[in-house]
């Protein structure tokens, strides 16, 4: 009876979390250890609509490459853009970003 009631609960979980993406990234960033987020601007058009829910999983910089999508502190905003650069200096890692829809690189 309890194995039965279980099951179905994990088959109606399932449902959900295939039917809404707003169930699909926490669900995924569970599993990856990472966070979600609503992106909020258009820098990053088409390729990520104002609206999406991302997850976002810390990484080594060592493993970013020109032309992933980084997600990065600038002063007290959370920016995501796209890698155009990578500079490695003294062990130090440093990257260019410039939005999708931005016509001129992040200073």
């Amino acid at each position: 009876m309890v194995r039965k009631m279980v099951k179905q609960v994990i088959s109606a979980l399932i449902v959900i979390a295939l039917i809404s993406p707003v169930f699909v990234s926490p669900v995924v960033a569970l599993f990856i250890g990472g966070h979600f987020s609503v992106i909020m601007t258009g820098s990053m058009e088409p390729t990520i609509p104002v609206g999406s829910i991302v997850t976002i999983k810390k990484v080594n910089p060592e493993y970013v490459k020109v032309g992933d999508i980084i997600t990065f502190k600038a002063g007290e905003s959370t920016v995501m853009h796209r890698v155009i650069d990578k500079i490695v200096e003294n062990g130090s890692y440093y990257f260019r970003t410039k939005g999708d829809a931005n016509e001129v690189p992040d200073p």
